[in-house]
């Protein structure tokens, strides 16, 4: 599988004694992670996932005052914003 392909085939490896895997360099390069990069680590189901965390607001790209919302962040303006919609809407 090539990065980003697609073809829903992965690449295999071998998780070591401290747990670890390999990244193919194919993957990385295309994804841009780079050494000292953090990475989520998430599990749904039987399905471990891999991604780079978003460092600004899910909704404006801001990147001050972020807040977890249903696992994203979202600056305090937009949770504010999404607060006063919802009054509005009642």
């Amino acid at each position: 599988m090539t990065a980003g392909s697609g073809s829903g085939r992965g690449v295999r490896r071998k998780v070591d004694d401290l747990g670890r895997i390999v990244i193919p360099a194919s993957m990385r390069r295309v994804l841009g992670i780079i050494e000292g990069d953090e990475l989520e680590v998430r599990l749904a189901g039987d399905t471990v996932s891999l991604a780079k965390p978003r460092t600004t607001c899910t909704f404006c790209d801001s990147p001050d005052d972020l807040s977890e919302v249903l696992n994203r962040p979202v600056c305090w303006s937009c949770v504010a914003a999404v607060r006063a919609r919802g009054r509005e809407g009642r």
